[in-house]
């Protein structure tokens, strides 16, 4: 049977500590109410973190530590064949130098290059030995490549190609700098500028005269139109030259002016201006897709027809191209009718006498009936004996002006001429 002794202190001792216990209380109270307590808490709370991170990242040194020990037993287990290789390819190195002295001086200088671009001295590895290997494969096949080429061209021995041939195509080099590349340039130069003479005689000669010729006709026509008022309008052609095509006009008037000097050749050689238009020239037709841009000489022209009005004592000139959307479309009509009597006229002569005839189909189709009356009128006033083709809707209208009307009837599978208008509703 156990017995516990009794302890008569323990009602003193169990009252000191409540006192004592009231007492730490009230220290932490207070303590936890100081503002340098949570101060306090936040710097302890950062060292333990702290603590944490170096504790982990000794663990990933020690970790790679561990790593590097075993790659550094690896790398010093194979630096003895390392050495070797190194050994080797040093050997192999000073062979083909020896062999190849010409190329040491150019190896060296893209080694600076290359090692100027990166800053610093390039580890080479395995990876860039086998690229390197690959480059210099490629470069070997376009040089033999180049000799094959340069050995058919010359009619040689096709199988004096590769590294070891280098020697002998330096010499050829050297030979096509010092002399054959002069002749060559002299026989391009010569046959350039026999292209060019064809050039200039065959191509902008032609379409030069096609131009001065179109000029020469559409000034044959002013002169009729002249002669052909349309009540107050007088009507005359207008031609400029196309502002893209100024390079053109401009060799043109140059070569005109050198072709009037003996010495021809002489002098277009020596003016830089010329030659330039000449190539620039050249080089537009070279370059343009569609072969009717320079080759047809009306692409070289900008074309319009002047109409001069007299309203009492004044003149009032417009063009065509200004007066078209304003204008109905029986006055778009006209000037096309005046150009056609004035070829006509100038085709049948004003002092010859013939059958001045003229076939007009669809005629007037968009004229009003006053100025039908006026064009029927004009071509009669101007000699020209007239046959209009038209429809129902305009005979009428044309046919209460001119001698005489046959109307063309289309009865089953048949077609009858009977004179005189016919209406529709006389048909059936």
């Amino acid at each position: 049977m156990q017995t516990f002794a009794y302890d008569f202190d323990s009602p003193s001792a169990l009252e000191a500590v409540r006192s004592r216990l009231q007492e730490v209380i009230r220290q932490k109270d207070m303590l936890t109410n100081d503002p340098n307590y949570a101060t306090a808490m936040d710097l302890l709370n950062q060292a333990k973190a702290r603590l944490e991170r170096a504790q982990k990242a000794l663990q990933d040194l020690n970790s790679r530590l561990m790593v590097c020990e075993t790659d550094m037993e690896r790398c010093e287990q194979a630096q003895p064949g390392l050495k070797q290789k190194a050994d080797e390819g040093e050997a192999a190195y000073s062979q083909v130098r020896s062999g190849h002295p010409e190329l040491e001086g150019r190896m060296k200088e893209e080694y600076e290059k290359r090692r100027a671009r990166r800053g610093s001295m390039p580890v080479l590895t395995s990876q860039d030995m086998e690229a390197a290997r690959r480059r210099l494969q490629d470069a070997l096949k376009e040089m033999e490549d180049k000799q094959l080429e340069y050995l058919r061209c010359a009619g040689m021995e096709v199988s004096m190609r590769g590294p070891g041939q280098i020697p002998f195509f330096r010499d050829k080099l050297r030979d096509l700098k010092n002399v054959r590349i002069e002749e060559a340039r002299e026989r391009v130069n010569h046959a350039r500028a026999s292209l060019q003479s064809a050039f200039l005689t065959d191509f902008v000669g032609a379409i030069n005269e096609n131009i001065t010729s179109a000029r020469r006709e559409l000034e044959l026509l002013n002169q009729e139109l002249k002669l052909l008022p349309f009540g107050n309008d007088v009507y005359r052609f207008s031609v400029t030259n196309r502002a893209d095509r100024a390079v053109f006009f401009r060799v043109c008037d140059r070569l005109r002016l050198y072709l009037y000097q003996p010495e021809y050749y002489e002098h277009a050689a020596e003016d830089e201006e010329y030659q330039h238009d000449v190539e620039t020239l050249m080089e537009m037709i070279l370059d343009e897709n569609r072969e009717d841009e320079f080759v047809d000489y009306r692409r070289y022209l900008t074309y319009d027809m002047e109409i001069t009005t007299t309203q009492g004592d004044k003149q009032i000139v417009t063009t065509l191209s200004r007066k078209h959307g304003m204008a109905s479309g029986g006055e778009k009509q006209t000037p096309y009718y005046i150009i056609l009597l004035a070829a006509l006229s100038q085709f049948y002569g004003r002092d010859v006498c013939c059958a001045r005839l003229a076939f007009i189909d669809e005629a007037f189709s968009a004229m009003s009936d006053d100025r039908v009356e006026q064009m029927v009128r004009f071509f009669e006033q101007n000699g020209i004996q007239a046959f209009y083709s038209a429809p129902p809707k305009m005979a009428a209208s044309i046919g209460a002006h001119i001698g005489t009307v046959v109307s063309l009837v289309q009865s089953g599978r048949f077609t009858q001429a009977v004179e005189g208008l016919i209406r529709a509703d006389d048909i059936y």
